[in-house]
């Protein structure tokens, strides 16, 4: 009988143990991709997205290509944001994107492991632009051709 109450403790403090372990598990990060356009135009290749939570820088990403940040393949680089605990203590956490010292017209609230395309803008843009996903932007990968 008493084997079986220590074994019976022993698997308690087990449980606690590991439920523990898991209730402290870090956040996945989350991912994003898509068109950016400053000012009604592309943005440059070599732009850098800074991704914030509050004040704190929480990713960044630098652009590869004229008009697009990351991209949806596999081995695509991402902006990828990765939120500390605190932040989100109360459910959810804004990010914002920032070019230098201009914020995106987007914001997102973090979902834990989501890779997500969201089309940036900064500055004036009218419907066209800011929807560059309708428009064909030619990177070195493209072979297709229009005729």
């Amino acid at each position: 009988m008493r084997y079986k109450i220590c074994m019976y403790i022993m698997s308690l403090f087990i449980c606690i143990g590991i439920s523990g372990v898991v209730a402290s598990s870090p956040f996945l990060p989350c991912e994003f991709y898509g068109t950016i356009v400053i000012d009604d135009d592309p943005a440059p290749a070599d732009t850098e997205i800074i991704a914030y939570i509050g004040d704190r820088a929480a990713g960044s990403v630098t652009t590869e290509h004229a008009g697009l940040y990351g991209g949806i393949g596999t081995f695509d680089i991402r902006l990828v944001v990765i939120p500390l605990a605190e932040e989100l203590s109360d459910g959810t956490a804004v990010i914002r994107f920032a070019i230098g010292d201009r914020f995106a017209d987007q914001t997102f609230i973090f979902e834990s492991g989501h890779s997500t395309e969201l089309n940036l803008t900064f500055g004036e843009h009218s419907d066209e632009v800011s929807d560059l996903i309708g428009m064909n932007i030619e990177t070195p990968d493209d072979t297709s051709s229009e005729t």
